[in-house]
């Protein structure tokens, strides 16, 4: 099979691949094989484009922004208590905090957009957005480490990547965890004596979500008590305690507070989880290992790259792997993207996954480098929201994935083709491969592709060639090229 057709059905395509025709199976070993690396244009200056490693000094620790946010709530709660602070003191202090969040939102997704158009694994950061597409978080100034973070585990088990994905302050913020406190724990019995009200806080979702999306799934057919117990095994976990003096906020590295932590031996579908921090892992790694949780995920894999209708023999095949292998990401990954690089059947892109691909095959750079990019962004720290139609975050808005928006729900975007082919998602396709042409047309000679060039080196069919050309325009040309049926559905 040709290379430039294997990169955009399993991965999110190639400029300039190679001329050659290459086995499914080489094709994906050498992907595969390549070391987890993000790079990133260096600056927008330089007369030749130097493409290097992702920066440290660029680096947002995921440490430093738990103690952000945890220093703005200490402020606040100093603010709230003083009897003299006026609503502008206290107003003033959310704003600062609410630009703090958008400049990590807008670092995070400046970071996710470059690295994912420069750097030469683009298989694996293919199955690194579907994998945070399973594992839906939208804590915002958490999310670009948590997705950045799940992408170092892709060459782990999958149950090293279920404990990490459920622990991390992202999920545990998102769905709730952090109210999640055990009805016998040590919190609940002090705020008893101490005659509070609604000391109880059991919260149940990011339980119900761990069965029904992550691992099981309904077809398991657990119970409400299974969910609630699965519910104290998760007590703790991401606990901020906001009015507690001596254990404010669990650290970071453990994320889990005990005197939150629900007491004594839980019952799982029919296993025992114990007592204290080591339970979760204790419980994700049986939930991982689970055949209707190997079968759920093997079909939804399948789905994400085959498209629907999922054979069933294809789903027996991988999950044999999977249990083979203990859940081996690389082993698994490749009996998938194999079957579905042999699958006739065309699989249509999501708006993400079709957008980074028309950024790579266009060649240029339509995104400026980083060192001006984070210029820009510290200089708009102050502003609480950012300005232009095309930063970082409105790339998805715009393209109606945004990965970051507080309003996700956790089963994820939709794998239906339904769901993304309607006139407004035509206008927006249309618009940003408009805005990438327009963007491209600037870099230096050579630095970018021709429509035609484009055509080449995909080996598109001459019908998609002559129908695009029709027009005259080059940009027009560009524009059906890239939103032709052979672009958008692989």
């Amino acid at each position: 099979m040709h290379e430039g057709y294997l990169a955009r059905k399993l991965g999110l395509g190639e400029a300039n691949p190679r001329d050659i025709d290459i086995s499914p199976e080489d094709y994906v070993d050498e992907q595969l094989a390549m070391p987890i690396q993000d790079l990133a244009l260096r600056s927008s200056e330089e007369q030749t484009k130097i493409v290097e490693p992702w920066p440290e000094k660029f680096e947002r620790p995921l440490k430093q922004k738990w103690r952000d946010e945890d220093q703005f709530h200490l402020k606040r709660r100093r603010l709230e208590d003083k009897k003299n602070a006026s609503a502008d003191e206290i107003e003033a202090l959310n704003q600062l905090n609410d630009s703090l969040s958008w400049y990590h939102r807008e670092a995070d997704a400046y970071q996710l957009i470059v690295t994912n158009i420069y750097s030469q694994n683009h298989v694996t950061n293919r199955l690194n957005i579907f994998w945070s597409n399973h594992f839906t978080v939208a804590k915002e100034h958490f999310v670009g480490d948590f997705i950045f973070s799940s992408k170092r585990l892709l060459n782990s088990k999958f149950k090293d990547l279920l404990y990490h994905s459920i622990k991390h302050p992202a999920m545990t913020r998102y769905l709730d965890n952090w109210t999640n406190v055990g009805p016998r724990s040590e919190v609940v019995l002090e705020c008893k004596r101490e005659g509070g009200r609604d000391c109880d806080g059991m919260n149940d979702n990011l339980a119900r979500e761990l069965l029904e999306l992550h691992t099981v799934s309904p077809a398991r057919g657990y119970t409400e008590k299974d969910i609630h117990e699965t519910a104290k095994v998760l007590t703790g976990w991401g606990r901020y305690l906001p009015g507690d003096k001596r254990d404010r906020r669990a650290p970071i590295e453990e994320n889990w507070v005990r005197r939150a932590a629900e007491p004594g031996n839980k019952m799982v579908l029919g296993k025992r989880i114990s007592w204290g921090k080591k339970g979760l892992r204790e419980l994700t790694d049986f939930l991982a290992e689970d055949p209707m949780t190997i079968e759920h995920l093997s079909r939804k894999l399948l789905r994400h790259f085959c498209g629907d209708p999922v054979d069933d023999d294809d789903v027996a095949a991988v999950a044999k792997v999977w249990m083979d292998t203990d859940g081996h990401l690389p082993a698994v990954h490749r009996e998938v993207l194999i079957r579905a690089a042999y699958k006739p059947d065309q699989k249509f892109l999501w708006p993400l996954v079709w957008a980074w691909q028309v950024m790579r095959v266009t060649g240029g750079h339509p995104f400026m480098g980083v060192e001006h990019a984070f210029k820009d962004i510290d200089e708009r720290l102050t502003r609480r929201f950012p300005s232009g139609n095309h930063g970082p975050n409105q790339f998805f808005q715009e393209l109606g994935m945004d990965v970051f928006v507080e309003g996700r729900t956790p089963d994820g975007f939709s794998e239906d083709k339904a769901e993304w082919v309607s006139n407004e998602h035509m206008d927006r396709r249309l618009r940003f491969s408009e805005w990438v042409y327009k963007r491209a047309a600037d870099d230096a000679e050579g630095s970018r592709l021709t429509p035609a060039e484009i055509a080449e080196r995909q080996r598109f069919s001459a019908k998609t060639v002559q129908i695009a050309s029709n027009f005259g325009d080059d940009q027009t040309f560009y524009q059906l090229l890239m939103c032709s049926p052979e672009m958008m559905e692989v």
